[in-house]
């Protein structure tokens, strides 16, 4: 397949979600925030986001947030990954999509490929008792949630629960890909060799190709 680089005209606006205006900085980031396709995105390979390829509402907009903005970044520098740090995000009306956010500097690379040869053995060791703490630490923050009667809850007290809530679904996806990264590490064997590390943050890219209509592709280099 040749590629091809796909206008994103259509899709430079400030809109997040079509009648949705955004409120901005009030979600944290490590990298890059979340945000709009602009014209120099052009430039990077984006695929249509494979868990919902149909679209995102504007509550499940919260993943690109804490999933892909908060999430991948975040454990892409713990570990770190040599080549990428983590995952950014854009959004075309309904539909997210992302690209890897890649590390340049030769020199960085093989500082970040010599801490992760560091980290790995020893998250593999502990992997079983850091597993099972971070089940404990979820579970016991689904049965809080489940355990309150929200017909009973006072108008007032509604607010704070929903910033619970949404600490809790950061944290969770912090232990998610915090637990994913190193385990894709260790499964490519890639602690002795560095390939495309963007290949393990960005391993479905080849859905751009099989699920999104080529009219509708905003992204600057997917097979056409």
């Amino acid at each position: 397949m040749a590629d091809s680089v796909v206008p994103v005209d259509e899709f430079v606006t400030d809109e997040w979600y079509p009648g949705f205006r955004p409120a901005y900085g009030h979600a944290p980031f490590v990298v890059e925030p979340f945000g709009t396709f602009s014209k120099e995105d052009e430039s990077r390979f984006w695929f249509l986001d494979f868990h919902w390829s149909r679209g995102l509402t504007p509550l499940g907009l919260l993943w690109n947030e804490d999933g892909y903005g908060w999430g991948t970044q975040f454990a892409a520098e713990l570990m770190p990954l040599p080549t990428g740090r983590g995952v950014a995000q854009r959004i075309a009306g309904t539909h997210t999509y992302a690209a890897s956010i890649p590390v340049n500097s030769p020199q960085e690379v093989q500082r970040r490929m010599d801490r992760m040869r560091r980290y790995l053995p020893g998250f593999l060791h502990d992997f079983e008792s850091t597993w099972a703490r971070h089940v404990a630490e979820l579970d016991e923050g689904f049965q809080y949630f489940r355990g309150i009667d929200f017909r009973s809850v006072p108008l007032e007290r509604l607010a704070p629960l929903l910033r619970e809530a949404r600490a809790y679904h950061r944290r969770a996806f912090e232990i998610h890909f915090a637990m994913m990264y190193p385990l894709l590490a260790n499964f490519r064997g890639s602690a002795v060799s560095a390939p495309s590390w963007e290949s393990i943050q960005t391993r479905s890219a080849s859905s751009c190709r099989a699920t999104t209509p080529k009219s509708r592709r905003p992204t600057g280099s997917c097979g056409g």
